[in-house]
């Protein structure tokens, strides 16, 4: 996602602030930063830009795409020092925001805030600076400037977003009644965003909440998302009862993948397992999913059904989807009925399907399983976690969790 948002806004600097050069000449060297950036391959891409640079010593883009090449390899001095040598050839409203974002992302609020700030004075019709002012501030329990920053935000671009981190602010200052104000004005605006409901749902008293998302789900008849938020509701309030009534009411309104994973979940916590399965089945049947397999191999194991849960487990290995987790859970289940070398050799018919990356999670998985869960053989979580290191040897995780057996080890 941050990827995806750098790249668009460098390719709207390009257009904005690339000088009158002769861009033939180097157009071959940019292409290739781009493609190196593009694949994520900063070391190159930063090599590439220096070069660029070198041909073009007053092109601001090519100090921003340079600055975002240093950053993603944490070399942060020197990212700044690019971006500052951007802003100086063109100061940009744009620019400044993009440098605010990472001095955010780097743990640097005030450097921040004052690089929002000339954004502000470049475009102050922009809402964007005051939004990223109000989230510093907010990070730092300062809620009344945040407020106010937000407010600020609001008044240039009334929209969902906006209204949402108003409320969040109001929230957290315990000015309830003005977040469930907001809250329900960012609800206006965006009628299908769940957060905006679970966030109200979350400040609501038990009469005042029934009373509003009975309201909300009256607005529109063919809107699941307030039956899927009063289900949330319910749940918060520990009436598992009312919140499946909710969930089928979700589904009849518009049947959804999500809304039959929660209404799984629901039935999972009344240990009516036959019946999640069915919800978790009608979910996967409408779009396959890891989350939505992961549930239901949770569930088969419950009932013993472990070869369903393997099952499952290759389904999502054919489908190539997700981090893999059904996998973990019908490893550890598998563990718990067989051992370790059981779940090995089940993993080994998957080596070519699945990334080394991601068979090195896998154990890391089983080995966190075996130690917190089940409370199994120290031996078996070593030796997950060694053979994670087989498919990652730099799997911080797996050496992590050696290193912290080896101190329980020795402290005892």
């Amino acid at each position: 996602m941050r990827s995806c948002k750098i790249l668009a806004l460098l390719t709207t600097l390009s257009l904005v602030i690339m000088p009158q050069i002769s861009f033939a000449q180097i157009v071959e060297l940019v292409e290739q930063a781009q493609t190196a950036q593009q694949e994520e391959n900063y070391k190159e891409a930063e090599i590439l830009w220096r070069r660029v640079i070198q041909k073009e010593p007053n092109d601001a883009t090519a100090y921003v795409r340079l600055g975002y090449a240093l950053f993603f390899q944490d070399k942060t001095e020197a990212a700044i020092a690019a971006y500052q040598k951007a802003l100086k050839l063109q100061p940009s409203a744009a620019i400044y925001i993009d440098f605010a974002e990472w001095l955010v992302i780097k743990e640097k609020p005030a450097e921040a805030m004052a690089a929002y700030r000339q954004a502000i004075k470049l475009n102050p019709k922009n809402d964007n600076p005051h939004k990223g002012i109000g989230d510093t501030l907010m990070a730092q329990e300062k809620y009344p400037q945040a407020i106010a920053e937000y407010r600020q935000a609001v008044a240039i671009n009334a929209n969902g977003s906006n209204y949402q981190a108003l409320a969040d602010a109001l929230s957290q200052a315990e000015k309830t009644q003005e977040a469930i104000a907001a809250y329900r004005q960012a609800i206006k605006f965006e009628p299908k965003e769940y957060l905006y409901y679970t966030s109200l749902a979350d400040i609501l008293p038990l009469k005042q909440g029934i009373t509003t998302f009975g309201e909300l789900t009256q607005v529109d008849s063919k809107n699941d998302v307030p039956y899927q938020a009063l289900g949330y509701f319910w749940k918060k309030h520990e009436n598992l009862d009312q919140a499946i009534v909710a969930y089928r009411q979700a589904i009849q309104v518009k049947p959804s993948v999500f809304s039959y994973w929660l209404l799984g979940e629901a039935l999972m916590e009344q240990e009516k397992i036959t019946e999640a399965i069915a919800a978790y089945r009608q979910a996967i049947a409408m779009k396959p999913g890891d989350t939505e397999y992961s549930s239901l191999a949770t569930a088969l194991l419950k009932q013993e059904k472990l070869n369903e849960a393997l099952d499952a487990c290759r389904q999502v290995i054919y489908l190539n989807d997700g981090d893999y987790s059904t996998c973990a859970v019908a490893g550890l289940g598998l563990y718990e009925k067989q051992g370790f070398s059981a779940v090995k050799n089940f993993y080994s018919q998957f080596t070519t399907d699945i990334q080394p990356e991601d068979m090195a999670k896998l154990y890391v998985s089983l080995g966190n399983g075996i130690k917190w869960q089940l409370d199994g053989e120290k031996q078996d979580t070593v030796a997950a976690f060694q053979q994670a290191l087989k498919f990652n040897p730099g799997d911080q995780s797996a050496l992590e969790g050696l290193k912290e057996l080896q101190q329980e080890a020795s402290d005892n």
